[in-house]
């Protein structure tokens, strides 16, 4: 039996041919639950696999950027009280960083944006990771721009 994520490229590729705009994600991702929704429930691997993925997609957004205001509080207090945490010339920079908590890849989770939950070396790991998701996003942006101005893929 193929893998879950074959079987998910198969389901993707059918999507792709049966629409007008087969490079369209949100085209495809339509075609999918529209047409081919019943070929994902009927295969419980790949409709897990689906969920997982976007799930882990919306936990991580969640995670980095809200406040959990369950108890009643706003996320303005919640922001409040984590900017009283730092020393006052770090409040600004946390201000920007504008997250609740980042991403720390040797715990692999998110981890709040407070001084007694991060150490020194964690900022820099998570900062890095940063740096080298971001620096990656500039490299291809760079390239792209130099082959349109060298004229690569002219179209029509």
């Amino acid at each position: 039996m193929t893998k879950p994520t074959e079987r998910i490229r198969a389901i993707i590729r059918d999507a792709r041919r049966a629409i007008g705009s087969p490079d369209n994600a949100p085209a495809v991702a339509n075609e999918i639950l529209s047409r081919l929704w019943d070929d994902v429930i009927a295969d419980q691997d790949v409709l897990r696999h689906l969920l997982a993925r976007g799930l882990n997609a919306e936990i991580r957004a969640f995670l980095s950027r809200h406040y959990d205001d369950q108890d009643g509080s706003n996320a303005g207090q919640l922001r409040a009280a984590q900017l009283s945490m730092w020393p006052e010339a770090a409040r600004t920079y946390v201000e920007q960083i504008d997250r609740e908590r980042v991403w720390v890849p040797s715990r692999d989770e998110f981890v709040e944006l407070v001084p007694d939950a991060l150490l020194p070396g964690e900022m820099r790991e998570a900062g890095e990771h940063l740096l080298q998701h971001g620096a990656d996003c500039i490299r291809r942006g760079r390239l792209l721009v130099r082959l349109a101005e060298i004229g690569g893929g002219i179209a029509g």
